[in-house]
């Protein structure tokens, strides 16, 4: 299941205004732990959308309080970037997460309008991300933020809403879908096929948006590129449940439009990150959350198994890592934990 987002979209749009959203997606490539796919919803007003309905730069409008990479924080910015870039940067002694978790937490306090979570549970439970009661490896809690204070994370969510507040960009939501090893391995089982798993999670999303979207209002939602398929009318149409026209179909950039009653404009676009902030933010929401289930799963095992080394759940270091559990863990644990794609 994906996170509810129907309250957070209905109701009136301002006039000439647009909800401008962004997909993105971590954790397509591991043996161990979750998908993660992320989306971030901002509302702007008409004066920051260009000629054929393309949204401003978001960059541009929040520079005050936003930069696009780790070194123009160091002026007190928030970075914005592929979750990639600014995963492990910052040097000796800083959290590896310090750049997603100041992020996604200002963005996320300014759209539920509450103050910044202070553990995992809380700002899970505001992302929308359920994980199964079920499996004991993703249970527990930890304090948040970790890389800086509360204190700290206040003045820059302080910054950001001045900052939104001059240029009437108002972030409506920062939601996360979590897809557990044992349903990515079902939905696996149905779809013989692993972009078909992640796709019918953006699927899922897409259709919410279009149908709790106010009638009469105008969205745009960026997509990062899924895998190497350029054609999506026939999956869109499915999904959404909409007349969906083609508009442009490359290797690099797909559009779409669907029509009835408000008007989507849904593009796919290679590295759509470095393009649109909400794809940004979308990538840094849902590599935030899988790091933070991937604590909790390391947290578990090297608990139970004296002298485990961690693993992030990629290639041959999960290897390694299932290696050093056989013995020591159930068969069925195993086989419930290792996805089959």
């Amino acid at each position: 299941m994906g996170p509810s987002i129907e309250k957070d979209v209905a109701g009136s749009v301002g006039v000439g205004r647009m909800l401008y959203a962004g997909i993105d997606e971590a954790g397509y490539g591991p043996r161990l732990g979750p998908l993660c796919v992320g989306m971030t919803l901002f509302e702007v007003p008409g004066a920051c959308v260009a000629e054929g309905d393309q949204p401003a730069d978001l960059w541009r409008l929040l520079r005050g309080a936003v930069c696009r990479d780790h070194a123009g924080s160091k002026r007190g910015r928030l970075a914005v970037a592929d979750s990639k870039a600014l995963k492990g940067v910052g040097g000796a002694g800083v959290d590896p997460l310090f750049h997603l978790e100041r992020g996604v937490m200002a963005f996320e306090s300014l759209a539920s309008e509450r103050e910044a979570a202070s553990n995992e549970t809380d700002l899970l439970a505001r992302l929308g991300t359920r994980v199964p009661a079920s499996i004991e490896w993703y249970a527990g809690d930890a304090a948040l933020p970790r890389g800086t204070s509360l204190d700290q994370l206040r003045i820059l969510i302080a910054q950001l809403q001045g900052s939104t507040e001059q240029t009437g960009v108002k972030p409506r939501l920062v939601r996360c879908v979590a897809v557990d090893e044992s349903t990515f391995n079902e939905r696996y089982h149905h779809l013989q096929n692993k972009a078909s798993v992640s796709f019918g999670v953006v699927g899922g999303l897409l259709r919410r948006l279009w149908e709790t979207a106010p009638p009469g209002s105008r969205v745009h939602v960026a997509v990062d590129r899924q895998g190497g398929r350029a054609f999506y009318g026939p999956l869109l149409t499915m999904a959404i449940g909409a007349e969906v026209v083609p508009v442009e179909e490359s290797e690099r950039l797909s559009v779409y439009e669907v029509r009835g009653g408000r008007t989507m404009r849904i593009e796919f676009r290679v590295q759509a990150e470095e393009t649109h902030l909400p794809v940004a933010l979308a990538s840094m929401t849902a590599k935030l959350v899988r790091e933070l289930l991937m604590r909790r799963f390391n947290r578990y095992w090297t608990e139970r198994i004296a002298g485990l080394k961690p693993t992030a759940g990629y290639g041959t270091d999960a290897g390694r890592w299932l290696r050093d559990v056989r013995g020591h863990a159930a068969a069925e644990e195993i086989e419930a934990m290792v996805r089959k794609a």
